[in-house]
């Protein structure tokens, strides 16, 4: 008999047999007598038949076939493990018949398969009528590599830039951008406000993402600005400073009406002035007004004397008052600042007064009269002293008014007066108010001569 050799039959065994007697059996390659024979390779094995009684002999060759090729596989991966295709296809083919494939980790039979990772995956092709078999390695290729993503913009949300661009880019080729609330593919994109922006870079070959998020900045912080005057409009200062400044850096200052940069500027009016401070990094502004006034109001001024010169009164004193504060007085022909003063003439006197504040000044001119005119005065004799007569009245008047008369040798006040002497008699008219006197002499006569 014959038979074949296969992966699954690795031994046949030759038999060899005859229908007449008394035969012994002798297997080339193998012991004399020894029948059957096992063998394990394929090839032609003779075998010869001895009539052991008359050693006649026949010779018969056998053919064992030798079945052990192995299947022939074909493999097949309909693509790579993308972030799209989470799942690839493998198949296995083979022009040899009768196969069946077994993949490692799957249940026999199944082909083609569905797998969900990259890596090695081995199939077994096995020959169902021989049982050779034959393996392959395939190999899944993972592509799920996100692509490079750069953001930036070009610059802050500012007073001056009220729109910044956003700009996506990528290493990666094959990249596509899409801006969170922008339409898909917009890049660049331009926004308006400041906060945070998303955008999401897409690979078309293998759908894998990556997102970044930028942050638009705000600047439109206001400058800080203190703006002042550094004083009152006033009669002695007739130009004030204004002047404006900032804590923030990189602050420009504009005066309305002057030009632009100008600071401190100079005025001479009072009134409303408005000053512009500008970031000159975001352009952002901040106003303030400054009022100026002015002061030039004259100072109140009251200038009286303290009576009129008069035989009496030799000296007056002059005196200025005022209600407003800070005031100063000078008059004139005096030391500057002394009040009050005395004058012994009369005339006119002009003061100043100063407001040491404003240098405003007001000025006043005092009449400072005399009266020194003597009383008019009037001094006669009843008569002339006789034998009969032994007694004259002297008597005086005045028509100036507040008059007192006093006759030298008598008391004070006294008048009329009675003498008996002739003789001159001298009185004295004193004018109570001004002090101001008069004399008069008045000639007592007598006749005492006896008649012849």
């Amino acid at each position: 008999t014959s038979g074949t050799i296969t992966c699954d039959v690795t031994e046949v065994t030759l038999t060899a047999t005859s229908t007449t007697p008394d035969v012994t059996f002798s297997w080339e390659g193998f012991t004399a007598g020894e029948n059957p024979v096992n063998v394990s390779s394929g090839g032609e094995y003779s075998v010869t038949a001895t009539n052991t009684t008359t050693g006649c002999i026949s010779q018969q060759t056998v053919t064992v076939k030798n079945e052990r090729n192995r299947p022939d596989i074909q493999t097949s991966v309909n693509g790579a493990i993308t972030c799209i295709n989470r799942q690839v296809i493998l198949t296995a083919t083979s022009t040899t018949p009768n196969v069946t494939f077994t993949w490692d980790g799957f249940p026999n039979g199944e082909n083609p398969i569905e797998v969900n990772y990259g890596g090695q995956y081995v199939v077994t092709a096995i020959n169902t009528l021989t049982g050779c078999s034959n393996q392959k390695v395939v190999f899944v290729e993972t592509e799920r590599t996100r692509p490079d993503l750069d953001v930036f913009a070009d610059g802050a949300i500012t007073c001056i830039n009220r729109q910044v661009t956003l700009t996506a880019t990528s290493t990666t080729p094959n990249v596509t951008f899409t801006w969170d609330g922008f339409p898909d593919g917009e890049n660049p994109i331009e926004v308006n406000y400041g906060g945070q922006y998303v955008v999401t870079a897409t690979n078309t070959l293998n759908g894998c993402t990556k997102q970044k998020i930028i942050e638009v900045e705000t600047e439109r912080t206001r400058p800080d600005l203190q703006a002042t005057a550094d004083g009152v409009i006033s009669c002695d200062k007739t130009e004030v400073t204004l002047t404006a400044s900032s804590m923030t850096p990189n602050v420009s200052f504009t005066w309305e009406g002057f030009t632009a940069g100008q600071n401190p500027v100079e005025v001479q009016f009072s009134g409303q002035y408005v000053v512009t401070a500008t970031n000159t990094l975001n352009g952002c502004t901040s106003q303030q007004t400054v009022i100026v006034t002015a002061d030039r109001t004259k100072p109140e001024l009251q200038a009286a004397t303290s009576g009129t010169i008069t035989c009496d009164v030799t000296e007056v004193t002059l005196t200025a008052t005022s209600i407003t504060p800070d005031v100063t007085f000078s008059w004139e022909g005096f030391t500057a600042g002394e009040n009050p003063v005395s004058v012994s003439s009369e005339g006119e006197y002009i003061v100043t007064a100063t407001n040491t504040i404003t240098g405003c000044t007001s000025q006043q001119t005092v009449l400072v009269t005399a009266d020194r005119t003597k009383p008019e005065l009037q001094a006669a004799a009843s008569g002339t002293i006789t034998c009969d007569v032994t007694e004259v009245t002297l008597t005086a008047t005045s028509m100036t008014p507040d008059v007192t008369f006093s006759w030298e040798g008598f008391t004070a006040g006294e008048n009329p007066v009675s003498v008996s002497s002739e003789g001159e008699y001298i009185v004295t008219a004193t004018n109570a108010v001004t002090g101001c006197t008069s004399q008069q002499t008045v000639l007592v006569t007598a006749d005492r001569t006896k008649p012849e």
